[in-house]
């Protein structure tokens, strides 16, 4: 799955990062294992790192799905924070697409930042990097390079 998250409960921070080629099935079960993290409720600010999404497939139905467990959630969390990152034309146009959907929780609890250095300081993070946060997620660059060699063995003729 091309998405992973850290709970960090010393920051109240969930720190999310996609890549590649992902879709809403794969970002509801990431959101679903989120939820159900007994950490879940320390993590007052939810930081979306969308810059290395390149594809995201979209199906009404798991959107509308993910939505209301969003709208349940933000009850239950108490409205986090949701900062998304999204500098590249593949994220803004995803972001665009969730926010049209529904699906990026509250409105009033959402910020959209286009630089790294402005996404750290809405989430009240200017002590961190997003090379340190990067280097937190359990599916870093060996879990990313094993998701891009399945990728290619997958492709047909590449066998």
């Amino acid at each position: 799955m091309p998405i992973g998250y850290r709970i960090l409960p010393e920051r109240e921070l969930v720190f999310v990062k996609y890549w590649g080629m992902t879709d809403i099935s794969e970002s509801f079960a990431c959101f679903s294992e989120f939820c159900a993290d007994p950490l879940a409720l320390t993590a007052r600010t939810h930081l979306v790192d969308l810059t290395e999404i390149t594809a995201y497939h979209l199906n009404r139905a798991t959107a509308t799905a993910m939505r209301d467990a969003k709208f349940d959630s933000d009850i239950q969390l108490g409205m986090p924070l949701r900062v998304y990152l999204a500098k590249t034309e593949p994220s803004r146009r995803l972001l665009t697409m969730m926010a049209e959907l529904g699906i990026v929780g509250n409105p009033e609890n959402m910020r959209i930042a286009q630089t790294e250095s402005d996404a750290l300081a809405t989430a009240g993070l200017n002590s961190l990097t997003f090379d340190d946060l990067n280097q937190l997620i359990p599916c870093g660059p060996a879990r990313r390079a094993a998701h891009d060699s399945l990728l290619r063995q997958s492709e047909p003729g590449k066998n």
